[in-house]
């Protein structure tokens, strides 16, 4: 069973307003020529910033109707654990609604790992979609991703596209466009990187105190085989947090919304039996 989670901000849109076309570089892959079958590890206009990934021209016992030049043409590929990015020459703006749209592809010969769409600016993150559409095998499948940015965003600074797949497998890209258009001005917050050790996330522990850099909340799930384990998730306003707000005994989840600059730590009262417990912090932005 494939799990689908998005992370985005509420679009709002203008009635008077146009869509405005942002140029992307090599939006379609197509512009290194390959053959049917034919990969390279570089990729024109895009920048390959960790990992194995490149163009690739799929045949047609990987994808559907791809023989000779296919319907796609080339793709870019992602392996997993590699990261992809793009640096737009348009800078990001306030106030602004957008929508990205692109097409994912699962190939026949290998599994389909997770992958994760950022668009970021001055090193900031302005929105994440984590598994947007998993694609059937053998088929792409089209994305739409509408995000609104608000006033506090970093204006001024270019805008990067950043792809990143997590896990075994590969995944497929293709048929970019961005496009942009004024927007109302009043934009709800929104969920920023799940920050997730199962998608590469960091690894919280335990019985260790953190202290949250923004709004947020906290994630917890166990396995293993627990038996009379308790875990009990505390917040305060210093260092050794005491409020119990959430507990779990033996296998099971919880969550809990922290504010900014809170406490929190999770306490393992530990039992018979080995468990392991998975801690994930979603901010809000």
């Amino acid at each position: 069973m494939r799990f689908k989670l998005i992370v985005a901000s509420l679009l709002i849109t203008s009635a008077t307003s146009i869509a405005t076309p942002i140029d992307i570089s090599n939006p379609g892959l197509d512009a290194q020529p390959l053959s049917d079958g034919a990969f390279i590890h570089n990729v024109q206009g895009w920048a390959v910033i960790d990992g194995s990934a490149g163009i690739y021209n799929p045949p047609e016992s990987v994808i559907f109707g791809e023989g000779g030049s296919g319907s796609y043409g080339n793709t870019l590929f992602l392996n997993g654990d590699s990261l992809v990015t793009q640096t737009l020459n348009t800078n990001l703006t306030s106030d602004t609604d957008y929508k990205l749209i692109f097409e994912v592809g699962d190939r026949l010969d290998l599994s389909f790992p997770n992958y994760i769409v950022r668009i970021k600016a001055g090193g900031n993150t302005i929105f994440t979609a984590i598994n947007p559409l998993i694609p059937n095998g053998g088929d792409f499948s089209s994305v739409t991703l509408n995000f609104s940015t608000g006033t506090t965003v970093p204006t001024g600074v270019p805008m990067v596209i950043e792809l990143e797949v997590k896990g075994s497998g590969q995944a497929l890209f293709d048929n970019f466009s961005l496009d942009a258009q004024t927007g109302t001005g009043h934009t709800s917050n929104s969920l920023g990187d799940w920050n997730h050790p199962s998608l590469g996330g960091t690894v919280y522990n335990a019985n260790t105190v953190y202290q949250a850099p923004s709004d947020g909340f906290i994630i917890f799930t166990n396995g293993g085989t627990c038996k009379n384990h308790n875990f009990h998730l505390q917040l305060g306003d210093n260092p050794s947090p005491e409020a119990i707000v959430s507990r779990v005994q033996h296998y099971g989840s919880m969550m809990s919304p922290v504010k900014a600059g809170q406490y929190w730590h999770l306490l393992h009262v530990p039992s018979s039996g080995a468990c392991s417990s998975i801690i994930g912090f979603i901010p809000l932005k």
